[in-house]
């Protein structure tokens, strides 16, 4: 296969904000921790630090999560090593999108599973597993109820409400039906009982001799873990606080913010329910219901039901690496961008700030297209 490369500036496909974090713009490190280069990630393995319980806890919470699964050797291995003090996790997210989504999708995973390679030459004494956060609680159906196949869209239909998540899944089955003969791990990914089983299952299969463990972090024993962020976020706003000065900071220097904290950052999460809450004079409402707490009620709500609280694009990265031995998030040009707003939110928990790595970037040129191209005179580069 002929491949070539390209800056990423010449591409023009890129924001300066991007571009300027990837060229190591000087104004912008007091928004970083540690630059994504080989050196650096020593000081990221001795910055991060979690509990042995916690440790335990993830191990636990995945083993329960692939009880369904076909778990081989290298993932189960992984998991095992979570328990290990000198494990530390590369990790990608993304949303459940069907039958795989986009193909960026697939470059953010096998950069995580690279990256873990690498670091284990330089770092022989420690051990990396690569991880794919699946966003099962994000309720935006509209971006994944869709993709592209031989030039045809398939788009999937439903009245289900609520995180993706916990979608039944079967109706895609007759999708499946429909691809080669190669692609059938998608049926039975889709005989699962939820979308995040689902998402699991063909993830699995394509990763499983890889080692990559997939997390759902839709669980009430890994919530217990943020109870103290979300009485903190319900009650005193410190993210509020936090991201809009540094986002205040970052559009001083030129640069436009991705993404806007709230005065309260999770959502309530119930059954076909995820719905902001707003505080009002006599506690808390839930928009677009007729639930509404008084305070004491929704402190006794955090405390004994945290899994009904589902945190929102400024409170997921913290929660991850509460719960994660990570060092290093694999994300795309707008993720980059967006989690440079959240340092200080991270220094305010005393919560170590992972290395921001942008995924790989490629363009599969076809054959007939690369043809065409030279017929008319284009040139590749």
């Amino acid at each position: 296969m002929e491949s070539l490369s390209l800056d990423l500036d010449k591409t023009h496909c890129f924001s300066s904000f991007f571009l300027d974090y990837m060229n190591k713009k000087e104004s912008l490190n007091p928004f970083y921790s540690t630059f994504p280069e080989t050196p650096h990630f020593e000081s990221a393995i001795e910055s991060k630090k979690i509990p042995d319980s916690s440790r335990s806890m993830l191990v636990n919470v995945l083993g329960d999560q692939y009880q369904s699964v076909d778990i081989s050797p290298a993932v189960s291995q992984n998991i095992a090593l979570l328990k290990d003090s000198k494990t530390y996790t590369i990790t990608t997210g993304h949303q459940l999108n069907i039958f795989t989504g986009p193909l960026y999708f697939i470059y953010k995973i096998v950069t995580a599973i690279n990256t873990c390679k690498s670091l284990k030459k330089i770092h022989p004494e420690y051990n990396f597993v690569p991880v794919y956060w699946m966003a099962s609680e994000d309720h935006d159906f509209d971006e994944i109820n869709h993709f592209y196949f031989e030039g045809e869209k398939h788009r999937w239909d439903t009245n289900q409400t609520g995180a993706v998540g916990r979608f039944d899944p079967s109706e895609l089955k007759k999708i499946a039906k429909k691809l080669p003969l190669g692609a059938q791990f998608f049926s039975k990914a889709y005989s699962e009982e939820t979308l995040a089983n689902a998402a699991r299952s063909y993830v699995n299969h394509l990763f499983k001799d890889e080692g990559l463990v997939v997390i759902d972090a839709d669980d009430k024993r890994l919530k217990k873990q943020i109870i103290p962020v979300i009485a903190d976020d319900l009650f005193l706003h410190s993210a509020e606080n936090t991201v809009s000065e540094a986002t205040e900071s970052l559009k001083a220097i030129g640069y436009k913010p991705q993404v806007h904290a709230r005065e309260i950052n999770f959502f309530y999460l119930e059954k076909k329910l995820r719905e902001r809450i707003d505080k009002t004079e006599n506690g808390f409402k839930i928009l677009n219901t007729d639930l509404s707490f008084s305070d004491e009620q929704m402190k006794d709500l955090i405390h004994n039901h945290p899994e009904r609280f589902s945190p929102n694009v400024i409170l997921r990265p913290l929660y991850q690496e509460i719960i994660l031995p990570n060092i290093a998030y694999i994300g795309g040009p707008s993720e980059i961008v967006y989690w440079l707003q959240l340092k200080s939110l991270f220094r305010h928990f005393n919560v170590s700030f992972p290395v921001l790595m942008p995924r790989n970037f490629a363009l599969l040129i076809p054959i007939p297209t690369k043809t065409k191209w030279e017929k008319v005179g284009l040139a590749m580069k």
